[in-house]
């Protein structure tokens, strides 16, 4: 056969192996997913991994056009994830059903095209000096050095080739994934197709920006993005997205997303494979109210409702020093925020350019709690957290202990810190005693505002009482 017709022949079976590619009657399809938050999705983020399958989690949705014969037959569909979960693929047809499906997505790779033509005749070509020699046989092993049953029955060692040709390459290899269906149908005809199937290698996480504003008064305009990556092996165009902040609820019937809330996408979003791109969460909370404070958490322990009440005394007895200057501005909306990375940013009144002023992880925050963010240290400042009398009633069923906090300021001037102290050791508890006023901040924080002198220091006192059921209630 000519070179020229045989690339020909060779362009023309790759087209039609590219996904993307419909066949005779088959339009482009309809993607609808939704993409996990899950913890070990970290790398992708990164970049590709180079581990298989890939980590990540999404449910996808497709619909498709295909022409599908009277009676039983066969389909063969094309342009698909390389990480598609098979044990998990349901396909339904307008009329007719599906008998039988084989997902063959096993990659181009020379070390695996032939590993898996063991047994099979090849030719390997070598050079020997000039001369380029030619050695058929069948293939016994596939690491180098390669070794080949002759027609003679003796077996030969290659330690080096310059090409190996396949007389009949193996099956089940494809350049892209594709899946055959065994059909049946009561009429010939163009069908749409509903697909579903769980995937790898796409993930999500939020990111959020929060801005200050230049000029006199504290002012905030908070953002919340969320940056999709899709690794997967196939590129979703056009598609309707939903984020869910946490893994799948495997165990769970109906493929959904289980009792946690998804956030809805307003607008379709092209999701190319090996991309990673931001989109808005949710809409931009402009110009909230703020203000610069000092924070003094000496604790930063959280009570913990699905484990036993803490009782030993020296459990959180230490604490840091430090304390932080920080912006404080409540959430607006009707939305969750889920956890995720928040950077501050402020203008600069000069140039209007915007400096980096510091960068935290956010917990999950429901609307209308305040958030305080991180912007480095007070130097000035530092904190001391002491934990004292502390007494298990005879019961067993309570606790009280007192703490005591000191904060110092080595610099010329007043400065006012709040004081936010973490009640970890339990749920249940009631301040019996403290030095000042307090407000409840959470279920398991209470705050003080304390004015400490230049040069000088002040301190707070308070007991408290922590209390449970022997069901731990």
């Amino acid at each position: 056969m000519p070179s020229s017709q045989a690339r020909a022949l060779l362009s023309a079976a790759l087209a039609a192996c590219l996904p993307g590619i419909a066949g005779a009657g088959e339009t482009a399809p309809r993607y609808a997913l939704t993409i996990y938050s899950v913890e070990d999705a970290l790398p992708l983020f990164g970049g590709t991994v180079d581990y298989e399958p890939p980590p990540g989690y999404a449910l996808v949705h497709e619909r498709r056009r295909s022409e599908i014969g009277a009676g039983r037959g066969t389909l063969t569909l094309r342009g698909f994830p390389r990480y598609l979960d098979a044990g998990a693929l349901t396909v339904t047809l307008e009329a007719g059903h599906v008998f039988s499906l084989h997902f063959e997505s096993e990659p181009l790779r020379s070390d695996r095209v032939l590993e898996r033509s063991i047994g099979r005749q090849v030719t390997v070509e070598q050079y020997l000096g000039d001369s380029l020699v030619e050695i058929s046989g069948e293939l016994l092993s596939s690491a180098l050095p390669l070794a080949l049953r002759l027609a003679d029955g003796s077996i030969v060692s290659i330690n080096d080739f310059s090409r190996l040709r396949l007389a009949q390459p193996p099956a089940g290899v494809s350049p892209v994934p594709q899946l055959h269906l065994g059909v049946e149908s009561p009429r010939a005809g163009v069908q749409e197709l509903q697909l579903t199937y769980p995937t790898t290698g796409i993930a999500w996480r939020p990111e959020y920006v929060a801005r200050m504003k230049g000029g006199g008064d504290c002012r905030v305009d908070f953002a919340a993005f969320a940056q999709i990556v899709n690794h997967s092996g196939h590129g979703f165009p056009a598609a309707r997205v939903k984020l869910v902040a946490g893994p799948p609820e495997r165990e769970s019937a109906g493929g959904g997303s289980g009792g946690l809330s998804p956030y809805r996408l307003p607008n379709p979003v092209d999701l190319p494979n090996g991309s990673s791109q931001q989109v808005v969460l949710v809409p931009e909370q402009r110009d909230q109210p703020c203000q610069s404070d000092l924070l003094y958490v000496g604790q930063p322990l959280r009570a913990q409702p699905n484990r036993v009440p803490v009782t030993d005394p020296d459990f959180g007895a230490g604490g840091t020093s430090q304390v932080r200057r920080t912006l404080s501005f409540r959430l607006g909306g009707d939305t969750t925020q889920p956890a995720g990375r928040v950077r501050v940013l402020a203008e600069d009144e000069v140039d209007g350019t915007l400096d980096m002023l510091g960068e935290q992880q956010l917990d999950s925050t429901p609307p209308g709690q305040r958030l305080d963010l991180g912007m480095g240290t007070a130097a000035e400042l530092r904190g001391e957290r002491s934990v004292h009398d502390h007494l298990l009633e005879r019961s067993g069923l309570a606790l009280s202990e007192s703490v005591h906090i000191r904060l110092h300021n080595s610099g010329g001037r007043q400065r006012t810190v709040r004081v936010r102290e973490h009640l970890y050791r339990w749920t249940r508890w009631s301040i019996v005693d403290a030095s000042q006023a307090w407000d409840r901040r959470d279920d398991d924080a209470i705050e003080f505002v304390v004015d400490v002198p230049e040069n000088g220091e002040a301190s707070i006192r308070y007991r408290v009482r922590y209390h449970w059921t022997e069901q731990y209630q």
